[in-house]
């Protein structure tokens, strides 16, 4: 891309493991974890570059992929937004896309 923005100082209240995407005059941290007791899912948060939340949630990798291992180095890359995260990891890539919001409370538990 001719004009991304370069990755910002990152706020102190990020963790170390969020990853900054740069987008033309823009960019994001994101942070990607493993759900509250379920290892399937994953919660996200894209915060802009000062470190203000832009949106969150809870994302699961699609059915028809082989399984993204959290533990293992990975990229956050294009395209990625808050309706949908695609990983690089392993020369794989891996999408990421919100739970539904009728499945959530059920799986949450």
């Amino acid at each position: 891309m001719a004009d991304t923005l370069a990755s910002p100082i990152r706020p102190d209240h990020l963790p170390p493991q969020a990853q900054w995407l740069a987008g033309e005059g823009a960019g994001s941290w994101f942070t990607l974890r493993i759900a509250l007791r379920n290892k399937s899912l994953y919660s996200m948060v894209r915060t802009d570059p000062k470190g203000h939340i832009e949106c969150q949630g809870t994302f699961m990798q699609r059915k028809d992929q082989i399984s993204f291992n959290i533990d293992r180095p990975f990229v956050i890359t294009y395209p990625s937004h808050c309706a949908r995260i695609t990983l690089l990891q392993g020369g794989q890539v891996f999408s990421l896309v919100p739970v539904p919001p009728e499945l959530t409370p059920n799986i949450l538990e």
